[in-house]
């Protein structure tokens, strides 16, 4: 599956350098180990048309960690897949 979400400037340079390999998300997309995330973003509450694209190759849900993910929550690592060129 593929997911589309917008991701604070702050934080899009160092995912797009691959610095930033994890992503704290409220997991109401029911992500998945293999799926896809383009990250667009966001500077000021606009979109600057700058993404990147990863692949989700772990995943840990509030189920297996309650003390550490809030209910609903999720943590998932991730690596730049072939389209993933900062544009």
């Amino acid at each position: 599956m593929h997911h589309d979400i917008k991701i604070h400037t702050d934080h899009f340079a160092p995912t797009a350098t691959g610095m930033k390999r994890a992503e704290l998300q409220y997991n109401d997309r029911d992500y998945q180990r293999g799926d896809t995330v383009t990250m667009r973003e966001v500077h000021a509450g606009r979109l600057t048309g700058a993404k990147v694209m990863v692949l989700i190759t772990h995943i840990i849900h509030h189920a297996e960690f309650p003390e550490g993910l809030p209910l609903g929550w999720c943590m998932f690592s991730h690596i730049p897949t072939d389209d993933s060129i900062a544009q």
